[in-house]
């Protein structure tokens, strides 16, 4: 992802709404919950996406959640994979983020 300011692992939960807290130091719920048997059995699917922000790297992240539900139902997990910014002339000009999504897989 072109000229790379920094690169990190940062797993993030969006099971609910994720944006009550700030994405990066928020406080997260780790108690167990209880699980349905239909959940506790559930199939999830991975993708890619690529998120970009003039404003920071959590607009980014926003960005793709808020895109990506437009089309997907039962989002749960987006793990932040990269993060990198353009630069020109010496000033971050974009963030950006690439994102592994889950969501829940649905039987036909």
């Amino acid at each position: 992802m072109g000229n790379d300011v920094t690169s990190r692992n940062v797993p993030i939960d969006i099971v609910g709404d994720i944006f009550d807290n700030s994405l990066i130091g928020g406080s997260v719920n780790h108690s167990k919950p209880n699980l349905s048997k239909e959940e506790a059995m559930s199939v999830y699917k991975f993708i890619e996406l690529v998120g970009t922000s003039e404003k920071s790297w959590e607009d980014a992240v926003k960005e793709v959640v808020n895109t990506a539900s437009k089309t997907l139902k039962d989002l749960r997990v987006a793990e932040v994979m990269e993060m990198d910014a353009k630069i020109e002339g010496n000033e971050v000009v974009m963030y950006r983020v690439k994102v592994k999504l889950s969501f829940k897989y649905h039987k036909s």
